[in-house]
């Protein structure tokens, strides 16, 4: 799994690992106190006691590294720094130089990092601070189209009528919306969703995002289309229109099915 996500790597790997985390921690002042928290936390004496903390940071940005792992893999760790950095400032008076860099220019930044974040412009405008994000927009939409194929089943067929999506994130965008529009738990055989299990014994009907028909007819004596989740300006802008496929006609039950859908 570390060797397919260093794979996936579209940032530079290793090279850029330590610069995207530091400013993922927050440019200059958030930077500047996760590193002062970790020298504080490897080297005061009052926080001796806190040490490992310190020990840990180190540990599994060094791991990462390694491992090819994604920057932001050591942002639950910043918190730790940060707290470590303001305790240890609090000892002791600050240079003038140095409140003045917690001041004015702090501000300015403060504020053109709030343009990028509180909706004040366009949800569309991809924003460096928003970057993220966006990988879920359009996630409500997304759902509701699935949830429009799933209600134009026949009565009778939704019980063992089953949802699963080719990528796990699909998934965990019909968990999340899904529910409130009467989508049954969406199952996908993609990275670690695979281990959440295989729908159950009885579930003869697939509503299948994602995916292709020959792909899917492998496993299927009946594929057609019923849909898509189209791409728009509310849309994840990194999705492309995806087919949501009908499928019936099991060829082999779940038990053998569920290894062989198994990807990464």
């Amino acid at each position: 799994m570390t060797q397919v996500i260093a794979n996936d790597q579209l940032s530079g790997g290793g090279l850029v690992f330590l610069p995207l985390a530091l400013a993922n921690a927050g440019i200059l002042l958030g930077a500047v106190l996760v590193c002062y928290g970790l020298w504080r936390l490897l080297r005061s004496l009052e926080l001796r006691p806190y040490r490992f903390l310190g020990c840990t940071v180190l540990g599994l940005v060094v791991l990462f590294l390694i491992t090819g792992g994604r920057y932001y893999y050591v942002a639950g760790l910043y918190s730790v720094c940060w707290a470590a950095g303001a305790v240890e400032l609090q000892r002791r008076e600050p240079a003038r130089w140095w409140r003045w860099v917690l001041s004015g220019p702090v501000y300015v930044l403060s504020a053109v990092i709030a343009l990028t974040t509180v909706p004040v412009l366009p949800v569309s405008w991809p924003t460096p601070a928003k970057f993220g994000s966006l990988f879920m927009l359009g996630w409500p939409e997304q759902t509701d189209t699935v949830a429009g194929a799933y209600r134009a089943l026949p009565p009778l067929s939704r019980h063992d009528t089953v949802v699963i999506t080719e990528w796990y994130w699909d998934a965990a965008a019909i968990d999340r919306f899904g529910p409130a529009r009467g989508v049954p738990r969406a199952y996908s055989a993609h990275r670690g969703y695979w281990y959440f299990g295989s729908p159950p014994d009885d579930a003869h009907t697939v509503l299948f995002v994602g995916s292709d028909p020959a792909y899917l007819r492998r496993y299927f004596t009946e594929v057609r289309q019923v849909t898509t989740v189209a791409s728009g300006p509310v849309m994840n802008l990194f999705s492309l229109p995806t087919p949501v496929w009908l499928c019936s006609g099991q060829r082999i039950p779940w038990s053998q099915l569920w290894p062989e859908l198994r990807h990464l």
